[in-house]
């Protein structure tokens, strides 16, 4: 289902700030990264502004908190973006948004959907949970100042690890 444009259609919409989830990220970091290049299909293409067929890279990697890990990491950027990144970039960052910012592409806004999933063999074996085991799966896009795609993601939370909402009235 499309990130974007928001509409009642969407299910409800929750507003913060990354700021907030920036210092959440002093306690996170990913392992076992690995990359590939791929080439997009009409769906990512439409999610990240770029032609049909043309090279994205994708990325995945263990999430860990506290070095206990709670999910699995994939990210999908444009090949442009990709280029700025380089191993040195990647050994200096703990996540990928990390590397984002050190490659000057900076996230200024995400767009995220949350919905139950099922764990797969490889995803439940890097968790060490096991397949089928529920899971929760925000996808989202994420935009750099300029509101240019920089990163299609998901990011797949595994059992037993909660995120909290703190909502107040204005």
């Amino acid at each position: 289902m499309p990130i974007e444009p928001l509409s009642p259609q969407s299910g409800p919409v929750y507003t913060g700030f990354l700021d907030d989830l920036d210092n959440e990220a002093h306690h996170v970091r990913e392992r076992t990264r690995v990359q590939d290049t791929l080439h997009a299909d009409h769906a990512l293409a439409a999610r990240l502004k770029v032609p049909v067929g043309a090279p994205v890279v994708r990325y995945r990697a263990t999430r860990l908190r506290d070095d206990i890990p709670y999910g699995i990491a994939t990210d999908i950027v444009p090949q442009a973006v990709a280029d700025r990144i380089t191993a040195d970039v990647l050994a200096a960052s703990p996540t990928l948004v990390d590397a984002l910012t050190l490659a000057r592409r900076q996230v200024a806004e995400s767009l995220q959907r949350v919905e139950p999933t099922l764990l797969d063999a490889e995803d439940a074996q890097r968790c060490g949970a096991s397949p089928g085991d529920p899971a929760l799966a925000i996808t989202g896009i994420a935009y750099d100042a300029d509101h240019v795609p920089v990163n299609a993601y998901t990011l797949t939370v595994i059992k037993g690890y909660g995120i909290g909402l703190h909502l107040t009235r204005v």
